[in-house]
């Protein structure tokens, strides 16, 4: 009986962990593939009828965040939008889950812009020119994509940087940069992660106890 819940112990204790991992990212919309041709479920949202997506930019007819995010794509990448297609606001609850962020090109944005992560997570951007945005509060301005790997997700953020309430074109060209994040054992994981690994000590030590008792005697 010892041995056999023993074993029941590591297998739960192994298992678990893998089985219920959070996303350090919390996010207001949904996640869908790129789909650029209309989809035969109608609860995916083709790219073609996005306008973040779609819309030609004031920089040339190549320059929107379509054509410049193709060099990334595969068939798992994923965009993060809300029912009407716009893209949703975000915000990462673990920073420190953010790896290896890289800028990859700002086409035309006016002094480079300046980049940011406020107290709460979420991403922030000043154009220097007076606009400042965050990607919670005005989620518009963002659009983010994925790709989501077996150990770690790979994110591409295009940044618009004009606000969306003046007349803009919506290329999210601006400033674009991508990152990694690794998911993270939840809380109730741990704990039952560091319960069955005390069960485990404590069996064993019983074991121990046991057998120096029987060879004493």
């Amino acid at each position: 009986m010892g041995m056999t819940l023993r074993g029941f112990v590591v297998v739960l204790a192994l298992m678990v962990p893998s089985a219920a991992m959070a996303d350090p990212i919390t996010v207001s919309g949904v996640w869908s593939p790129t789909m650029t041709a209309p989809s035969p479920d109608p609860n995916v949202l083709p790219l073609e009828s996005t306008a973040f997506w779609s819309n030609p930019s004031w920089d040339g007819s190549l320059m929107g965040v379509a054509y410049l995010i193709d060099a990334f794509t595969t068939a798992n990448l994923e965009y993060l939008h809300n029912s009407d297609g716009t893209p949703a606001r975000f915000m990462f609850s673990d920073e420190e889950q953010i790896v290896n962020l890289t800028f990859l090109f700002g086409i035309t944005s006016r002094t480079g812009g300046v980049f940011g992560i406020n107290e709460f997570g979420a991403f922030t951007y000043d154009s220097g020119y007076g606009p400042i945005s965050n990607s919670w509060d005005n989620g518009e301005q963002f659009a983010l994509f994925r790709l989501v790997g077996e150990e770690t997700t790979r994110y591409f953020l295009g940044i618009e940087d004009i606000l969306l309430s003046e007349y803009t074109d919506r290329d999210y060209n601006d400033y674009v940069l991508t990152f990694e994040t690794q998911p993270v054992p939840e809380p109730g994981t741990l704990l039952l992660f560091g319960a069955g690994m005390a069960t485990l000590v404590a069996q064993r030590r019983r074991a121990a106890r046991k057998a120096r008792s029987e060879a004493t005697n």
